[in-house]
């Protein structure tokens, strides 16, 4: 077995040892294959083999569907402790730190317009500024629930880790420290679900989606975003890219997260390459935070090349709207 830098590794079989501070001991975890999560087939071709964050772990990709994910990896249980304590920090899988997009109100206000319109499609007798039932599940420390509460909304966040729950709930804000299937919220009770960057994170995607569907009302909609392993910038930079990592469990593409959404029983609405939200909101957003036009410039011309999708591929991240 060969080690991370940090001591950590995903074997081919066996188990995992990852050393802690000096005078601790070492933690050890079994690693598990797996299949498809999508189509439950075991041929596959290997992607990458790599480590980073002092982990060693291989991409591989499914002969038959084309869904791409670490194989072998942590058992669930593992990685929902890792997730939830401050072991997390010490392996290297930390929460992602905010961007320029997740701080800027201009940002949030387009994308709860964005989700807005689609619930509208769905429900044509909605009415703005009536009370939706709102979730972000693995919201962090929950920052979008502020701005789901200034639209009227009834918001709600749920996470694993423990630190992001406490900073969150001295903000004041609604979230539980749990995962959707084990939450107090009976089925049917929310109209809007927003899964940002967490599918990537779940051990099992289509049972999430399953649960997600139970906890949707009639006309509910949810939103995913995610990485896009086909995209340009991924194949071009290919295991140095940012989005490879260990923390990294499922790699979807255009077309398999259009198809699990599908197989979980999901009516897709719409799908965009890029983020959901419009250039017009995007030149706003960018020319109240980049005083520099040359930084401005570029930041518009990556979003709209992130926009460009020729079927199954395009340059950036993935989003879909689906409805229950």
């Amino acid at each position: 077995m060969k080690e991370g830098k940090n001591g950590l590794c995903l074997p081919t079989s066996g188990f995992i040892t990852a050393k802690k501070t000096e005078g601790e001991p070492e933690l050890v975890h079994e690693g598990e294959s797996i299949d498809c999560n999508l189509c439950g087939g075991s041929e596959e071709i290997e992607l990458y083999n790599t480590s980073n964050y002092g982990v060693q772990f291989r991409i591989v990709k499914c002969k038959n569907c084309g869904l791409a994910y670490i194989n072998p990896r942590l058992s669930a249980e593992t990685i929902e402790k890792m997730y939830s304590s401050r072991e997390t920090i010490k392996l290297g899988f930390a929460v992602s730190a905010c961007g320029l997009l997740a701080i800027n109100p201009l940002w949030h206000d387009a994308r709860f317009r964005k989700m807005e319109m689609h619930y509208k499609k769905v429900n044509p007798s909605y009415t703005t500024g009536r009370a939706l039932k709102f979730l972000d599940w693995g919201c962090g420390t929950g920052r979008s629930l502020d701005f789901a509460k200034k639209r009227g909304w009834e918001s709600h966040g749920i996470d694993i880790s423990d630190w992001a729950v406490e900073k969150g709930r001295k903000e004041g804000r609604d979230i539980l420290l749990t995962n959707l299937e084990n939450s107090p919220f009976e089925d049917g009770f929310f109209d809007i679900i927003l899964m940002s960057e967490v599918i990537e994170h779940v051990t099992d995607p289509m049972h999430e989606l399953k649960v997600a569907r139970r906890k949707l009302k009639p006309g509910g909609i949810i939103v995913v975003d995610t990485i896009n392993i086909d995209s340009f910038f991924m194949k071009y930079l290919g295991d140095k890219s940012t989005f490879i990592e260990a923390g990294h469990i499922t790699y979807f593409s255009y077309r398999t997260l259009r198809e699990t959404l599908e197989k979980a029983g999901f009516k897709v609405l719409k799908g965009y390459r890029g983020l959901e939200i419009d250039l017009k909101d995007y030149i706003k957003i960018y020319q109240g935070s980049l005083n520099n036009k040359v930084g401005f410039s570029i930041e518009l011309a990556l979003t709209a090349l992130r926009k460009i999708g020729i079927g199954n591929f395009c340059f950036g991240g993935i989003s879909f709207y689906a409805t229950k």
